[in-house]
C-alpha cells in the first residue's frame, strides 16, 4: 500500500534530502555525490516530473528536509515525534537498503532511508565490496521507496525489482545489475518498469 506526500508537496513535486554521509562513509561517498542527479534523470526519462534536491538541515518536526539517507549496520534505530519508535535489526552487508516512511493521518510525514555500511559480493575468490553501479541502484531503489511506495509496489524490472539480478565483475567497477533477470541488458543506464512509473504518476496526480 503507497502512502501519499501532503498537498502541497505534490503540487510542488519536489522532495528535499539531507545527507548524513559526508564525513562517515568512504563506501558510499562517490555516490552520493551524483545521486540525486541520477534519480532526476530516471525522473525526466519516464516523465514523472518529480525533482529531488540537497538540504542542509536534518528533517525535524517542524521543518528540515523530508527525507535523510544514512548508513546502517546490523541494527536501525528511530525515534521521531508523531511516529511509532523503530529498532530493527539489518544485515549491513546485503545488496539492499530499507527505507521508513514515517506518516501522519495517511499521509507522509518524513523519510529515513538507511543503505548498507559494507555491502559485498561474492566472487569465485570470496566476498568483495560491490562496485558503484550497483551502490548506485541500491541507493536510487530506496528514493523510490521515499517517494511513497512500499514493498509490496516492487516492480518485475528496472532498478525497484525486490531483488535485482546483480552480475559479479572481473573487478568491482565492473560489477552490474540487469533490467530483468535472464535478460541480457544491464543497469545502467538505470530504468524503471511500466507499472512502477504508472503507480509513481498516480501517487503524485494531486
Amino acid at each position: 500500500m503507497s502512502i501519499r506526500w501532503p498537498e502541497a508537496v505534490l503540487r510542488g513535486r519536489k522532495l528535499t534530502v539531507y545527507s548524513a554521509l559526508a564525513s562517515k562513509s568512504p563506501v558510499w561517498n562517490p555516490v552520493i555525490g551524483h545521486l540525486l542527479k541520477d534519480f532526476n534523470a530516471v525522473s525526466k526519462k519516464h516523465g514523472l516530473g518529480l525533482q529531488l534536491t540537497a538540504a542542509g538541515q536534518a528533517p525535524k518536526e517542524d521543518g528540515g528536509a523530508d527525507i535523510a539517507i544514512n548508513t546502517a549496520t546490523g541494527k536501525i534505530s528511530l525515534t521521531f515525534p508523531g511516529a511509532d519508535p523503530v529498532a530493527e535489526q539489518f544485515d549491513a552487508s546485503r545488496l539492499h537498503g530499507r527505507t521508513l516512511l514515517l506518516s501522519r493521518r495517511g499521509r507522509m510525514l518524513k523519510v529515513f532511508v538507511f543503505l548498507p555500511a559494507k555491502p559485498l559480493i561474492n566472487t569465485p575468490s570470496g566476498q568483495r565490496p560491490v562496485g558503484a553501479k550497483v551502490l548506485t541502484l541500491i541507493a536510487l531503489h530506496e528514493l523510490v521507496h521515499a517517494c511513497g511506495l512500499e514493498d509490496e509496489d516492487h516492480g518485475t524490472s528496472g532498478l525497484f525489482q525486490a531483488s535485482p539480478s546483480v552480475d559479479v565483475g572481473d573487478t568491482a567497477i565492473s560489477d552490474r545489475a540487469r533490467v530483468q533477470p535472464k535478460l541480457d541488458r544491464y543497469m545502467p543506464p538505470y530504468v524503471l518498469d511500466d507499472d512502477t512509473v504508472e503507480a509513481l504518476k498516480n501517487l503524485w496526480t494531486p
